[in-house]
């Protein structure tokens, strides 16, 4: 709650990367332009997590993105028992305990 986002797109690599971009990231009076976040998909002890390898610009503001995206996901995902994530190509594969 708070967070503003415009023109976010996804990218999911062949090597097992997401790449996040946003054209504006705002929580409360602080902003970001032209954003990017790039990371991959794992999962921890049953959780789906965004393991981050690198966000830029630097600042306020996008030092909350890797939590607030674990949120997210966690929230999403809170049903389930991850056992796998992987991306491929274009999709993200998950593996769930029944």
């Amino acid at each position: 709650s708070g967070a503003t986002l415009e023109n976010v797109g996804v990218e999911f690599t062949a090597e097992g990367r997401m790449i996040l971009t946003a054209s504006r990231v705002g929580y409360g009076f602080v902003s970001a332009n032209n954003v990017e976040l790039i990371g991959r998909l794992i999962a921890v002890d049953g959780r789906l997590e965004f393991q981050t390898e690198s966000v830029s610009p630097r600042g306020m503001v996008t030092s909350l993105i890797p939590t607030f995206a674990n949120q997210a996901l966690q929230q999403y995902t809170s049903r389930w028992y991850i056992e796998e994530a992987r991306t491929t190509d274009g999709q993200i594969e998950l593996r769930v305990r029944p």
